[in-house]
């Protein structure tokens, strides 16, 4: 009993989400879902021991220590406004209509592969802030290329720390699409179905058909490209002033393609 005292002694403390690198929570998302050793090598990932030594706990030792993981049937989602990476202070930019347009596109394609991507997007939104004085105001540090220099700093935060800037994020997310669904249905494309009535295929004149297949495949690259097309359309083709655009405040583009796509101006 001594010995597996020390054993315990010895081994991670997890409590609460604080305990939990993003790294380790990268990690868990990982295993394999149908391997019948899932708890097991969990178990491993969050306390950070061998098999050996998961073997060599009683019964009561590996059931107390999984009860103490309750914690995780819910995730964090406070916001946190300021971490400390190393010697940094780094703080939250958590109103997101200050983002430019590069930056949120930048969010939206890691967007997909959430979990994995997680410590860049963290990277994206946690800043240095230049303090402002009398006459100038807070401002946040330029975008930059350290931020998948700084993502693998972000590994090592705690849950409790980051993971609340993903509901965060898709909340603004679900409200720009919400906001601007006009603009959104226009540069996705909307569904398109197949006509399934083969009398109505029959007396669908050629040209008719032609152009029907024409906009079902421009809508297939519009839904594929998405912002892209944004950006093209305000640069009308001229790649040179794509820099500048990506620079525009996310906003304000927002804004100005809707007008356009409302009043159907060219």
């Amino acid at each position: 009993m001594f010995w597996h005292f020390l054993k315990q002694s010895s081994m991670k403390k997890v409590n609460n989400w604080s305990d939990i690198t993003i790294s380790q929570f990268i990690e868990l998302s990982q295993l394999p879902k149908d391997s019948e050793d899932l708890n097991f090598q969990s178990f491993g990932v969050i306390y950070d021991i061998g098999q050996d030594e998961i073997d060599e706990l009683s019964y009561d030792e590996f059931n107390d220590l999984q009860l103490k993981l309750n914690f995780m049937s819910r995730l964090p989602t406070q916001l946190v406004g300021n971490i400390q990476i190393k010697t940094t202070q780094l703080v939250l930019i958590e109103d997101l209509v200050k983002l430019s347009l590069g930056e949120w596109i930048d969010i939206e394609n890691l967007l997909p592969d959430l979990i994995n991507n997680l410590p860049v997007i963290a990277a994206i939104l946690y800043r240095k802030q230049i303090l402002g004085d009398d006459f100038n105001p807070d401002v946040f540090e330029p975008y930059g290329q350290y931020i998948h220099h700084r993502s693998a700093l972000f590994n090592e935060s705690s849950m409790a720390d980051i993971y609340g800037i993903i509901p965060h994020v898709l909340k603004f997310r679900t409200m720009i699409h919400t906001n601007y669904s006009g603009l959104f249905n226009n540069l996705e494309g909307e569904e398109t179905n197949e006509v399934e009535d083969e009398d109505e295929d029959f007396i669908e004149s050629s040209i008719e058909k032609k152009e029907r297949l024409d906009e079902e495949k421009t809508a297939k690259y519009k839904s594929k490209w998405g912002w892209d097309t944004v950006v093209y359309s305000l640069a009308k083709g001229d790649i040179t002033k794509f820099e500048a655009i990506y620079a525009m405040p996310l906003v304000m583009v927002l804004n100005f393609m809707s007008m356009k796509y409302e009043l159907k101006l060219e």
